[in-house]
């Protein structure tokens, strides 16, 4: 992946670009959760703690189904790979989409979506008080 600020690359297991030091892209929560597992499955390898055989296995367990292609890392680059159906190419994996941020002014949808909201408030107020006066009225 390279960075959006200088173009350098990023590997999975960089947290910032070590060009910039611009915080790496988050990926979609799917690619995101393969990438620390790849992370802590390549700690466990280099310290010993797992086979070559077994971190082989494990990675290539990380496949997601995004999209309709299948995507998963290269167990030794550390790269994002995605099956066209006939074979494996490196890609990019789908970046988390950014919350907008909040203006001062609302917009109509939000301006119509308020208004909706108090007027269920409004109506479910109305409906208890006249229960409350129609069952009082029964009561005395």
């Amino acid at each position: 992946m390279n960075c959006a600020n200088c173009k350098h690359h990023v590997a999975i297991t960089d947290p910032k670009c070590p060009g910039c030091g611009t915080p790496r892209p988050t990926p979609e929560p799917a690619f995101a959760q393969a990438e620390q597992s790849y992370r802590n499955l390549r700690r466990e390898y280099e310290a010993g703690a797992i086979a070559g055989e077994q971190f082989d296995a494990a990675v290539r367990a990380q496949t997601v189904d995004h999209g309709g292609r299948y995507w998963m890392i290269g167990v030794q680059s550390g790269e994002w790979y995605a099956s066209d159906g006939d074979a494996w190419h490196q890609a990019d994996p789908p970046l988390r989409a950014t919350a907008p941020t909040r203006t001062e002014t609302p917009d109509i949808a939000t301006a119509k979506s308020g208004g909706v909201d108090w007027a269920i408030m409004a109506a479910a107020f109305l409906i208890a008080l006249l229960c409350f006066l129609y069952l009082s009225r029964r009561l005395f």
